[in-house]
């Protein structure tokens, strides 16, 4: 059934003094009416639901509309089952079809008067306050121990009311201690559900409540009748708008993140908005077509997709603000998600605060928020544009009169932010391809053929070699390479290196190939570290040597968690001062008189960006302008490849592997190198770029407090991040980040203040 023909079907009770007309006439003795609530689905029946008011009395109803033989067929068995009598008369009847409901004489509605209710099979025991006040004890944390219920003192409030699927009360009541006499008043949000969501969103808040201890949210206080109901505390504060939002932006960004950073309880259940735009169509068949375009807009955009917990249905009223803070409600769509659908959706809701209800403070807070962010709106187009579609739906739901209008005025929405804020292609097509083959990951070297892995058109992933010069690729089968062969495959750059593991007498060890000579060079770097490290106090673990082949490096295996993993998961401090303080011992010790290693020079890597995205070479050339030159020390031992993946975090210390580059340099090289990486994982999980100078300047302030340090880390940390802007535009799912890394090489002073 389209919208439509929903529309004059329902119409006498879209409008109130119909529907109150209708209420008298079934015998309802009532003042006014206030909405609640309304669904007009594609799909019957169509469910509504009110507040009646007679006096100082009050009473939720709810409507049902169904085909007339199925509303005779449930109001025989309600009149059966004996429905529970209201102040306001019999809880279940028909309403008179004497309006014929817009003319369909097929259909019929029925009127359910509060506790009664279809799918709500426990709403009796709640709207009984004594029979509420002796079950409250049952959930886990709802009364203190030592305390009982007052009865007179007790309150119940019902702020939403969903028929057949959700209630949602405010419960506030007394509390008595019997041993003390002392008395106090307590407040909680009470909801009842259909099934057993009451018994998740309890666990969710538990679960937050564990690991994002500072997070202002509601605390659980348990559930009731199997996990259909759940109790929670209420939240202090009052709901933002857009004026008030402006002041509280770093809070309320700061609050998102801490959600955003706790570990998900399932990676399942991620959020599919594209049945909102399926039921658009069903209901407004005449916007069909712009309904395919936008979704062929939304498959072409690119998207940032950073897995997290996320809240699903965030809004400004959704955050609630006192003097003491910023704190988040209403949970319960909180699951396994992606972060950007997050922001995008409280995006979409201040786009059409602004577009339909010409509020200029929700565009000002809109930039405000992205400021905060650290983000441009490009990097949450496509997901704000996807919410701006999915709430097309809304309009059509609750039956507007101007329905249509505004659900094509959204959906034409999401198309400009899709047009307006896209980001320019990083490369002359959507996709890089060189050889005929989709480029997943590119190593460019300053000579020879790279090292890559590929995609070919049915799909399969395969490493490779490119030839820079006649821009063709070979695939490779990993038994085509002796090195690849004799155990587990952890990395492999074809007939170059290949790392395996494999387990002997002693344990788990990794098995390090070259081609050529640079095994003995290896093993010299390795040597000489390990002798460092013998005369060091505190100095980093090193892995043991072991025997093996001429072209082998074989080493034991470390304990430890890799620094990369924690400052994924945004819990790194104190690693990274445990890391910032063994460094300063390792960057102590003499140079080793070993070979330095050439690096990729601005040349090479501003021509690597011409062949593949000429369209940033201006861009990335202003950039290298105000690159500093490093310096040509060459006193200290350096990793000189000191990222977050080669430093193993463990209660007692930190270890370092991938020692093969080990030579003389600055130290300030490397830590500016490690620097980088802080900020680009922060970047990488979801965060702002200010999130990952936090953690780089833990990492330094650590290393200088033990005496390292020049001050040229800065100067480093924008080289490196001007080679990592090249490099991952020859990574498929990070090549978004190139323009984000090129603006930092400008901003790296912010790393030392």
């Amino acid at each position: 059934m389209s919208w439509a023909e929903l529309f004059a079907s329902c119409a006498p009770l879209l409008s109130e003094s119909q529907t109150l007309a209708l209420f008298r006439a079934a015998g309802v003795e009532v003042d006014s009416i206030q909405p609640l609530w309304r669904r007009l689905s594609p799909r019957p029946p169509q469910r509504f639901s009110w507040l009646l008011r007679r006096g100082e009395e009050s009473q939720l109803a709810a409507v049902i509309v169904m085909p007339a033989p199925r509303a005779a067929e449930v109001l025989d068995k309600w009149t059966r089952l004996h429905p529970q009598e209201t102040a306001f008369g019999p809880g279940v009847r028909a309403l008179p079809n004497a309006l014929r409901f817009g003319g369909d004489s097929a259909a019929g509605a029925l009127l359910f008067l509060w506790p009664n209710d279809r799918e709500l099979r426990d709403a009796k025991h709640i709207a009984d306050l004594d029979k509420l006040k002796r079950l409250l004890p049952e959930a886990d944390g709802a009364v203190p121990a030592g305390w009982r219920v007052r009865g007179k003192q007790s309150q119940l409030r019902w702020v939403r009311f969903k028929p057949e699927t959700r209630a949602v009360a405010r419960f506030e009541f007394g509390l008595k201690n019997d041993a003390t006499g002392a008395t106090n008043q307590r407040a909680l949000y009470l909801r009842l559900f259909q099934d057993a969501r009451g018994a998740r969103l309890d666990t969710l808040l538990r679960h937050l409540a564990l690991h994002t201890p500072t997070l202002r949210a509601p605390q659980a206080c348990g559930v009731l009748f199997e996990g259909r109901c759940q109790l929670e505390s209420v939240v202090a504060g009052k709901p933002l708008d857009a004026s008030r939002a402006l002041p509280r932006v770093r809070e309320m960004v700061a609050a998102m993140q801490l959600l955003h950073n706790t570990p998900c309880l399932t990676q399942s259940g991620v959020q599919d908005r594209g049945a909102d735009l399926d039921d658009v169509s069903l209901l407004a068949p005449e916007l069909t077509g712009l309904v395919e375009e936008v979704r062929a807009a939304l498959r072409d955009a690119q998207q940032h997709c950073t897995p997290a917990l996320v809240h699903g249905d965030l809004y400004l009223w959704q955050f609630l603000a006192d003097e003491h803070g910023v704190g988040l409600i209403d949970f319960e769509r909180a699951g396994p998600g992606y972060m950007e659908d997050d922001i995008g959706l409280l995006l979409a809701h201040t786009t059409l605060a602004h577009e339909e209800n010409a509020d200029a403070a929700a565009s000002v807070f809109r930039e405000s928020l992205l400021h905060e962010l650290g983000r441009s709106p490009g990097w949450f187009q496509r997901a704000e544009a996807a919410a701006l579609a999915a709430l097309a739906l809304g309009p059509l739901r609750r039956g507007l009169p101007d329905a249509l209008q505004r659900a094509e005025q959204r959906l034409h929405l999401a198309l400009l932010r899709l047009r307006a804020f896209a980001v320019p292609p990083l490369h002359d097509s959507a996709e890089l391809r060189v050889g005929g083959l989709l480029c997943d990951k590119l190593h460019p070297r300053l000579a020879g053929l790279w090292p890559g892995r590929f995609v070919d058109a049915a799909g399969r992933s395969a490493h490779g070699l490119y030839d820079s010069a006649l821009k063709t690729v070979r695939l490779l089968e990993a038994n085509e390479d002796p090195l690849s062969c004799g155990g587990e495959l952890v990395a492999w750059r074809p007939f170059s290196r290949a790392v395996l593991r494999r387990t002997d007498a002693t344990g788990p060890v990794f098995v390090k190939r070259y081609a050529g000579s640079k095994a003995k060079l290896a093993r010299k770097r390795h040597a000489l570290v390990q002798e460092v490290a013998a005369r060091v106090a505190g100095f980093p673990e090193i892995a043991a040597t072991l025997s093996g082949a001429d072209n082998e490096l074989v080493t034991t295996a470390l304990a430890g968690t890799p620094l990369h993993d924690l400052l994924m998961r945004g819990d790194s401090s104190a690693a990274l001062h445990q890391t910032g303080t063994q460094l300063a011992r390792f960057h102590s010790s003499a140079a080793p008189d070993v070979p330095v290693t050439a690096r990729p020079t601005t040349a090479f890597l501003l021509a690597v960006l011409q062949q593949f995205s000429p369209n940033l070479v201006a861009r990335a050339e202003r950039s290298a302008a105000n690159l500093v030159a490093p310096s040509d020390e060459r006193r200290f031992l350096c990793h000189a490849d000191l990222h977050d993946r080669n430093v193993l975090v463990h209660p007692s210390g930190i270890g370092l592997i991938d020692l093969d580059m080990v030579q003389p340099g600055d130290p300030d090289e490397d830590m500016g190198n490690l620097a980088a990486h802080c900020v680009l994982r922060a970047l990488q999980r979801g965060t702002t770029a200010e999130a990952g100078f936090r953690d780089a300047r833990i990492l330094l302030a650590a290393w200088r407090a033990n005496g390292a340090g020049t001050g040229r880390e800065s100067a480093a940390a924008a080289r490196t991040f001007f080679r990592l802007a090249v490099l991952y535009t020859l990574r498929r799912r990070w090549r978004p980040l190139t323009p984000t890394l090129l603006a930092l090489v400008d901003e790296a002073g912010a790393i030392c203040p």
